[in-house]
């Protein structure tokens, strides 16, 4: 009797279909498939996506669809191919690029890119880099510009942005930054009253970046919800906050300069998920809500007007304007990105900001915005000299300082003797927010940038030889604070003391 030759498993057709239609590679920890074929489609191997397409194929081939546990061992054995035999390749979402060269990914149904060079842009069929689509992703418009003949405008986002000229340049700044393939990313800071369009702002901005089924999302719950946003789009956009809450703040910060967050891995006592990104952040709110001074420096802030009732216009009538301009507005962003890419090793600025990377690719593409050179810098400049004063008002500890240097002119003491000091100059009700002595050298060093800026005052919290001292000098006096100069009176004042309190 003949020997009965074994027929192959799911798990092993599965491999057949992939080793025949796939290419299957990682990055870092995370399995990948590449989707050969007319369209090159890449999906996480461990994905929902993955595994319909997956089935789909064998039922195709087959006539059968595979059971859900028949289905898990053949992604195992996907999996554990891609991991240990795949070469690893970096994927992104959306945008993704070096010195030379920035790719966006369209979102539409015929995987079109737009490949952006120093000489120009143009749509391609095939991007020499690696792209995922998460579940939201949304479709940008073929631009209109070089390669058809026809100049797309940025002058035609003016009127949907209902702002004045100086944050109108800011804000074509932050856009422009937010396609540049690395970071950092300042903040965008929408505030206005009720009826100043900082929802429909903020939609419109984030559609000409990375549209997205839920362009605007409330606040996160915690980091590890926070950090799955942002590895499913590129822009962050979280729209009418109440507050910044210091675990928000401290993680929008490290995601516009990098940073990474680590969580739990699912169904394991051990093991964590590493994100690391850095990404473009819009916040929008009726007042100014961030208060911390890392945050404000981070930050580009803008004021919307309130709309006239005489100019209100319906949301869709709004809607069906921007979509027909959205072409040309998107060309003008691509030729704005090309004149960054093509002067930004040649562009330098006398007097970097914080975010400097930003700010010179900025200004590497003003010359195809017809700006001034350096337009864009000076404002960002002005802005940040208000953020200092902001974070100065938001912060009691802050303003106690400043108070306190009012009457004197240098301080030398321990952090116990400074917090007693700086008591006096607190309501009783507000004294709770004064650090205690033993956090209060942390507290100091995140605020000092802005007292030094904005107030002239230099706080020394690492002085060599001095190390349980702190030293508070004022910058517009010719004083040295030492050892043995402790709490001098001023001369010009009459030590009223006037008591601050927190401004929310």
């Amino acid at each position: 009797m003949p020997k009965e030759i074994d027929k192959p498993t799911v798990p092993q057709l599965m491999m057949d279909i992939v080793d025949e239609s796939c290419e299957l590679f990682h990055d870092g920890d995370v399995p990948y498939a590449t989707i050969l074929g007319s369209t090159r489609k890449t999906m996480a191997v461990d994905g929902k996506v993955f595994k319909r397409w997956i089935a789909r194929q064998l039922y195709i081939a087959y006539d059968s669809t595979p059971t859900d546990s028949t289905l898990a061992d053949g992604i195992r054995g996907i999996a554990g191919k891609a991991q240990f035999e795949g070469a690893d390749i970096s994927v992104n979402v959306r945008l993704a690029g070096d010195k030379d060269n920035v790719y966006i990914d369209l979102g539409d149904d015929g995987y079109k890119f737009v490949k952006i060079s120093k000489r120009g842009w143009r749509i391609i069929d095939d991007a020499e880099v690696r792209f995922r689509r998460p579940g939201g992703l949304k479709a940008l418009p073929h631009p209109v510009g070089l390669d058809v003949g026809d100049n797309g405008s940025l002058d035609r986002l003016r009127e949907f942005i209902n702002c004045s000229d100086d944050d109108w340049v800011l804000i074509v700044g932050w856009l422009i930054a937010a396609f540049r393939p690395t970071g950092p990313y300042p903040i965008l800071l929408l505030s206005g009253e009720q009826g100043s369009a900082k929802s429909t702002t903020a939609r419109i901005l984030r559609s000409l970046v990375d549209p997205n089924s839920a362009a605007l999302r409330a606040t996160p719950r915690n980091e590890q919800d926070l950090a799955i946003a942002c590895n499913n789009g590129w822009v962050q956009a979280f729209d009418n906050l109440s507050d910044v809450k210091p675990w928000l703040s401290d993680a929008l910060c490290r995601i516009a300069t990098g940073g990474g967050f680590a969580a739990r891995t699912h169904y394991s006592n051990d093991e964590e998920t590493l994100f690391d990104f850095q990404r473009p952040i819009i916040l929008t709110s009726i007042t100014d809500v961030a208060s911390r001074s890392d945050l404000l420096d981070r930050s580009i802030m803008v004021q919307l007007n309130r709309i006239p009732e005489e100019a209100r216009r319906t949301e869709a009538d709004i809607n069906a304007a921007f979509e027909q301009a959205r072409p040309a507005i998107f060309g003008g962003l691509c030729n704005a990105i090309s004149a960054a890419l093509r002067y930004f090793e040649e562009t330098h600025i006398d007097e970097l900001p914080r975010m400097a990377d930003a700010a010179v690719w900025v200004q590497a593409a003003e010359q195809a915005l017809g700006w001034d050179v350096g337009r864009f810098n000076e404002l960002y400049l002005g802005n940040r000299e208000k953020a200092d004063a902001m974070a100065i008002d938001g912060d009691l500890l802050a303003s106690a300082i400043k108070a306190m240097m009012n009457d004197i002119l240098a301080f030398s003491g321990t952090a116990t003797e400074l917090v007693k000091r700086l008591r006096e100059y607190v309501r009783s009700d507000s004294l709770q927010y004064i650090p205690s002595p033993r956090k209060i050298k942390g507290a100091l060093t995140r605020i000092a940038p802005n007292l030094r800026r904005n107030a002239n005052i230099e706080v020394d919290t690492s002085r060599s030889g001095s190390a349980r001292k702190i030293f508070i000098t004022r910058l517009d006096d010719d004083s040295d604070a030492n050892d043995d100069l402790f709490t001098t009176p001023r001369c010009d004042t009459n030590h009223s003391q006037q008591k601050v309190e927190l401004k929310l």
